[in-house]
């Protein structure tokens, strides 16, 4: 699943499916089986990032957020860390320039 104004070629992979519509209304009705990574670049509020991970988070265990680190979308890591510090999971942060990605584990 892709977020809507995503600009990445997805035709080079076969293992990837783009979905246009809102991550938490997909997410909360999602029957394609498990993901293997969620990548997020979504909603940017607090509140956004917090409705797309509990439609999605029962369906992966890996999350990469864009638009994590800086200030110009502090909702961003903001939501994901209120979101999953509170699932009760254990988490292992890998770091990029751009991206963060969790890793979710029980």
């Amino acid at each position: 699943v892709v977020a809507r104004n995503a600009r990445y070629n997805l035709s080079l992979y076969s293992n990837v499916r783009r979905i246009v519509d809102d991550a938490a209304d997909v997410g909360s009705v999602w029957l394609g089986g498990g993901v293997q990574l969620l990548l997020h670049d979504g909603e940017h509020t607090k509140e956004g990032v917090q409705r797309d991970l509990a439609a999605w988070s029962r369906h992966t265990k890996m999350v990469a957020f864009h638009d994590w680190y800086g200030d110009a979308h502090p909702g961003v890591r903001a939501g994901g860390e209120e979101y999953l510090n509170g699932q009760g999971v254990h988490l292992s942060e890998y770091d990029t320039d751009s991206l963060c990605v969790w890793e979710l584990y029980a």
